[in-house]
């Protein structure tokens, strides 16, 4: 009969298994006619993330209804599908033959992307808000973009990225979402919430360096949940976009 593992060695076998999954693992590259791919697997999962982004513009296009919201959320698509494919080829394939500041135009167009998802949001709660209320959050949204913008060019540093696409998720698009579901039980923002709650694990992951090995690491399984998100926001806005169209642009 095997005895339970307890005391110091059950504390050394879990401490074995934290270490394990808290590394930032090393992706290797690899060569294909002479081209040295950098981090293959990351820059994949960035591509996929193209692929759902672009797919969700090409079936809104379809879709009639919220002119307004429409322009805003097919901007927002194109617009994120753009980013990461920059950066899944220049930032993270190809970044071996370019420098940091090759990653800018992925990393403005994302930021950009956000501050569209984000206007559609406040457009969509223009008629139960003040118009102060409104005008607040409007010029935030471009106060906010232009100075994460600077700082991250500045810098040359991802967090200011990742700090605006926290705010916009976290500040402006939940917060908004949940109070328009309150208001009008549009199926549209129950899904863009529940696309929100998705994104987090990504921010989880990415930060923390949770990774299952060197071929499916932190940045793999962040851009995983990136492509979920995406899903969810896409199913949400074909009811955001279906929905009255809007009085205030």
């Amino acid at each position: 009969m095997k005895k339970r593992a307890h005391g110091p060695a059950f504390f050394c076998l879990t401490m074995d298994c934290l270490v394990y999954l808290f590394m930032f693992y090393k992706q290797p590259s690899i060569e294909f006619f002479g081209v040295i791919f950098e981090t293959p697997m990351t820059a994949f999962t960035d591509v996929l993330v193209t692929v759902v982004c672009w797919y969700a513009y090409y079936q809104l296009r379809k879709i009639n209804g919220d002119p307004v919201i429409k322009r805003y959320l097919l901007i927002y698509f194109a617009s994120m599908g753009f980013a990461t494919l920059v950066g899944g080829i220049m930032g993270h394939a190809l970044i071996h033959y370019f420098n940091l500041y090759f990653k800018i135009p992925g990393w403005f167009t994302s930021m950009l992307s956000i501050a569209f998802i984000e206007r559609a949001c406040i457009v969509k709660a223009r008629p139960f808000i003040s118009n102060t209320t409104a005008t607040i959050f409007s010029v935030l949204n471009i106060v906010e973009l232009l100075t994460f913008m600077v700082l991250s060019f500045s810098t040359l540093n991802f967090l200011f990225v990742e700090f605006h696409t926290a705010y916009g998720f976290a500040v402006v698009v939940f917060s908004f979402s949940i109070f328009l579901y309150r208001r009008t039980r549009n199926r549209g923002n129950k899904l863009f919430i529940f696309a929100v709650i998705a994104s987090a694990p990504a921010a989880i992951f990415f930060m923390s360096g949770i990774g299952i090995g060197p071929w499916f690491n932190h940045v793999d399984i962040s851009h995983v949940f990136m492509m979920i998100s995406a899903w969810l926001f896409y199913q949400g806005s074909k009811y955001m976009i279906a929905d009255s169209p809007s009085t205030n642009g």
